[in-house]
């Protein structure tokens, strides 16, 4: 079931937001589902898609995101969603294992943006007072998840950082991270644009063990 989120969240989370319109992927997301939704006053504005390793699909009335695909890089990809979406000699299985692997292709034809393009296009979410002033600019959730991060922001010798979370495996210890070798708890940066317990310090749900 998809949950309500925000605009602000999902930036923060996803480093590739890919932008459509209403129903202009609909055939090639067909088998995949929305894991949450964005609204606007007038109601519903938008679904989310986590197509994994840090990149969502954002479609309805009013989607955004970092990527805007042409309408011709729409129109062309729907074509072959849609030809493989009808082609009934292919068995469920195949039609989704297709359509799965077209996306994959889709993506990849958009480049991602390095640390420094990632972080100077967001607002900081959360800082630090060490390092000079360390400005957190967003997450990157995969099957490793990535801080994106500003060490210097206050006091010169500005440094862009892609750094790996890790989750120690007692299930009790911050969650953390490493800048110019200094460890990083993220209980101690302070001012989190979202609920830091539910992501950091669930580790029974998610299972996350430290590499």
């Amino acid at each position: 079931m998809k949950f309500k989120t925000t605009q602000k969240a999902v930036k923060a989370g996803y480093s590739k937001i890919i932008c459509v319109s209403y129903c202009s992927l609909q055939y090639l997301l067909n088998y995949e589902s929305p894991v949450a939704y964005t609204q606007r006053r007038e109601g519903w504005a938008a679904d989310i898609y986590d197509m994994g390793g840090g990149v969502a699909i954002v479609t309805g009335y009013a989607p955004f995101g970092n990527i805007r695909p042409t309408y011709e890089q729409v129109k062309a990809v729907e074509e072959q969603a849609e030809k493989i979406r009808y082609d009934y000699s292919l068995s469920y299985e195949q039609q989704r294992e297709s359509l799965k692997s077209l996306a994959r292709d889709f993506i990849k034809g958009f480049a991602i943006m390095n640390k420094q393009e990632y972080c100077e296009s967001r607002e900081s979410i959360a800082y630090y007072s060490g390092l000079n002033g360390l400005e957190i600019k967003g997450i990157e959730y995969g099957i490793n998840d990535y801080v994106y991060c500003v060490s210097g922001a206050w006091g010169g010798g500005k440094a862009f950082h892609r750094c790996k979370i890790y989750y120690p495996a007692n299930g009790k210890d911050s969650a953390f991270f490493r800048v110019h070798g200094y460890k990083i708890p993220l209980m101690n940066v302070l001012e989190w644009g979202f609920n830091y317990e539910l992501h950091f310090q669930n580790n029974g749900n998610n299972e996350r063990i430290q590499q």
